[in-house]
């Protein structure tokens, strides 16, 4: 229900978007802030516990309340995490108002994202999937947090407020080290954007073939030589992570493969209907770079990296779902309409009925005291 209150939210709020530089409109501001209130609230009054509320939730009220006197491995590991904490505990010990601006900024980053990169002229139906990485910052609140500021700092990318930017991206690796993955985006954006809007479907398909055998044994034997060569690990979790893939198999892990793939076929299918604008060609280059980590992040376990450019591969599947439904008869499409609707709808439940227990996000039990 939140999920499809939220696309309906962003679908009214972006269908009435001004003119680029103009500002917001009336209806955006409303919609857009609907969203943010109605996602901040389901947040905060949610009940917290060991069992319910997300499995590290209590960790994070814990550190939040006791900040002042012990920061815990935070002093050295991950600062700025650190210092926002220390920065609200100041203002109030009440983790309420924690998460009211915790979970009030990430949703404002997906609003601000949405709101640079999406045109108005898609489909809004992947939309209602914004809730699951959001329902997953109830337990990773800091690489969720991470993530805002990863998004907020590709707006001021295409702002054109370089320096910004790059202080933005680089400093999510002080609020979670797994951000070292998504950073160098900065270096394929700077090699390959302007090539981008080029690429033609061949080209993509040869590319891709050759970094999914390379990639894959680069990353593999990375994972070995590090823990072959017994290098220190900043943590014992360090440790856990990298060598828990170690001789397992990869396709094991179709459910978080199979939507990277199922996007890239999607785009080499309708490469040529692409639009060629600045927007499309940013969209690209975000998916095709989150694409390219899939494999590496998978090898090193890194099972969050998917939620880095979640909301761009939404923006994406938006427009190719507008182009695939323009191929059929205007009589046609809402019944095509609803197949899809059913379709995103279903892999919604799937991906909840799958990692609810682990995350501890079942049941939902309200708690505003």
């Amino acid at each position: 229900m939140i999920g499809i209150i939220g696309g309906v939210c962003i679908k009214l709020a972006n269908s009435n978007k001004t003119v680029a530089g103009t500002g917001l409109s009336g209806k955006e501001l409303q919609f857009y802030g609907l969203f943010i209130l109605i996602f901040t609230s389901f947040a905060v009054v949610r009940q917290v516990s060991y069992e319910v509320g997300g499995t590290d939730a209590q960790r994070y009220i814990e550190l939040f309340e006791t900040v002042l006197k012990y920061p815990g491995r935070f002093a050295d590991q991950e600062q700025l995490f650190l210092y926002l904490n220390i920065g609200v505990r100041y203002l109030t010990d009440d983790y309420h108002i924690y998460f009211l601006l915790v979970y009030g900024f990430i949703a404002f980053a997906y609003c601000y994202f949405i709101r640079t990169f999406c045109p108005k002229d898609v489909s809004y139906i992947p939309f209602l999937l914004l809730i699951w990485p959001y329902l997953k910052s109830f337990n990773t609140i800091r690489s969720s947090l991470a993530i805002a500021f990863f998004l907020i700092g590709l707006v001021m990318l295409k702002k054109k407020r370089t320096w910004l930017s790059v202080i933005l991206i680089i400093a999510t690796f002080f609020i979670h080290r797994m951000s070292l993955l998504y950073i160098p985006f900065l270096i394929f954006y700077r090699l390959f954007y302007k090539y981008i809007s080029h690429i033609n479907g061949v080209r993509i398909y040869v590319f891709f073939a050759i970094y999914m055998v390379l990639g894959y044994w680069v990353a593999t034997w990375m994972q070995e030589f590090v823990v072959a060569s017994q290098l220190v690990f900043s943590t014992s979790s360090d440790e856990w992570y990298l060598t828990q893939s170690l001789n397992s198999n990869l396709f094991s892990r179709w459910p978080m493969m199979f939507p990277y793939l199922l996007l890239l076929l999607s785009i080499l299918f309708f490469s040529k209907k692409l639009p060629n604008s600045e927007v499309i060609n940013y969209l690209k280059i975000f998916v095709f770079f989150d694409i390219l980590m899939m494999i590496p992040s998978l090898i090193f376990n890194m099972w969050r990296a998917n939620e880095y450019l979640y909301v761009a591969r939404l923006v994406m599947w938006g427009v190719l779902i507008n182009i695939f439904l323009h191929k059929f008869r205007p009589m046609t499409r809402p019944f095509l309409q609803i197949g899809i609707f059913i379709g995103f709808l279903s892999w919604l439940v799937f991906r909840v009925y799958q990692e609810y227990e682990e995350l501890s996000i079942m049941p939902y039990v309200f708690d505003l005291f």
